[in-house]
């Protein structure tokens, strides 16, 4: 199940047309601001493209890269932007849960309670928090 924060990745068009709808446009144009953001994540002017052919695997400029994410759609299952300076979710939650676990009378947060562990859903935690 993808949260509602980063739906806009896989649901970018209006359902049975091929029009663009305005959050696809927004989330990619404010992806790609994030990635040259990262400058530690780039290779001189380029960053990893993140669209389902390359999967990370190739560096391209950033024209390059919003192309290919309007052709090709982002890869599968990329909620959290690892490969462009997001931090790890699992160093994520150790850092949240960390406060409880030398406290006997409040037990670390669980799925029943709302926070999942489903990486999506974390990926909306982390970027909220940044």
């Amino acid at each position: 199940m993808l949260t509602q924060l980063m739906r806009w990745m896989y649901e970018k068009n209006l359902p049975n047309r091929a029009t663009l709808i305005l959050e696809f446009q927004d989330g990619v144009t404010a992806f790609i601001e994030w990635a040259k953001s990262q400058h530690a994540y780039m290779d001189d002017e380029k960053i990893r493209c993140p669209c389902r052919k390359f999967k990370n695997e190739v560096f391209k400029i950033l024209d390059e890269v919003n192309f290919d994410l309007y052709m090709k759609d982002f890869m599968s299952e990329y909620c959290n932007w690892t490969s462009h300076g997001e931090e790890r979710l699992q160093e994520y939650f150790d850092a949240v849960t960390a406060p409880h676990l030398h406290d006997e009378q409040t037990p670390p947060p669980s799925a029943e309670e709302g926070t999942s562990t489903h990486w999506c859903d974390a990926a909306e935690m982390n970027w909220r928090r940044g």
